[in-house]
């Protein structure tokens, strides 16, 4: 079974998601912050990292960077539904991110996907 981590500061969206996952056939947990998801990564393997980009102590891309070095074979999904336009994001960043990350941003729903591995993400 696919062994899922959910950072997310939004306890109700954090929820939603697990139980999706877990209606789905995925192990979901969820975290509320980067620090809370490195000390979990250090207890048990996760397969799927899924992030928020804003969290409350750190932002994603960090996290993100963090997971890459300390456990390579996760792959990590970063996520946002920040509003384009009212202050530059870390995915705007371009140097932050290496060969073999994307970023898609479909054009009016506002949700962007970063996965650290695979080029397409799906909505």
């Amino acid at each position: 079974m696919t062994k899922v981590l959910i950072v997310e500061d939004d306890v109700a969206f954090a929820l939603m998601l697990r139980t999706w996952l877990s209606k789905n056939g995925y192990e979901a947990e969820s975290v509320v912050s980067a620090e809370q998801a490195v000390k979990r990564m250090g207890e048990c393997v996760f397969d799927v990292v899924l992030s928020d980009l804003r969290l409350p102590d750190r932002d994603g891309i960090t996290l993100l960077e963090w997971i890459r070095h300390k456990s390579p074979h996760s792959e990590v999904i970063i996520m946002t539904g920040a509003v384009h336009g009212r202050k530059r994001s870390p995915l705007r960043s371009p140097e932050r991110l290496s060969y073999g990350d994307t970023a898609k941003r479909p054009p009016s729903s506002g949700i962007t996907c970063c996965s650290s591995r695979r080029p397409t993400c799906r909505f």
